[in-house]
């Protein structure tokens, strides 16, 4: 079985900032989130957690791991998004031309594209989807959008989902 969980919340989810590679802690309410999701997931015996290595993420997965005790893995391939020029900031204090270039040309933000992200995000779950042990991955909503169209078979990246909450676990497989 492999579950994954998105990690608690930080001031900046708050406040509707984008995090990318940022190194944001999670807040008290995130802190909060975590304990819950520790004790919610402590009815489930997890073999090994991987865990992106932000802040935000590897917080949540130590939290969880507290009643786990189970082997803790940081993997740079489930990274949030590398947001580039926009990390940090607020849709609302984006212009209209950054968010126009945010989807026809990335790169000139410095953005990384949705593809790279997919393709470390599938190298990283191809890795490990027919280990013979129960696994938990800690990582960011970007993350799980990658591992949702791969898991669905989705070409291309522009698709409607279910946003995944803070702190929210959903079995993958």
């Amino acid at each position: 079985m492999i579950y994954f969980i998105r990690h608690g919340e930080t001031d900046y989810n708050k406040e509707g900032r984008f995090q990318g590679h940022l190194d944001i802690p999670l807040n008290a309410n995130g802190i909060a989130q975590a304990e819950k999701a520790r004790d919610e997931l402590a009815k489930f015996h997890f073999d090994l957690i991987y865990s992106s290595p932000l802040l935000r993420a590897s917080r949540t997965a130590e939290i969880i791991n507290e009643k786990q005790n189970v082997n803790l893995v940081l993997d740079d391939r489930i990274k949030e998004i590398y947001g580039g020029k926009i990390q940090g900031t607020r849709k609302d204090e984006r212009s209209n031309d950054v968010q126009l270039l945010m989807y026809e040309n990335p790169e000139s933000l410095g953005i990384e594209t949705s593809a790279h992200l997919c393709e470390r995000v599938e190298s990283f779950f191809k890795e490990i989807e027919n280990y013979d042990k129960d696994i938990l991955i800690v990582a960011h909503g970007g993350v799980y959008r990658a591992l949702y169209r791969y898991l669905n078979n989705i070409e291309g990246y522009d698709f409607e989902f279910k946003r995944i909450e803070n702190a929210t676990a959903i079995k993958l497989k």
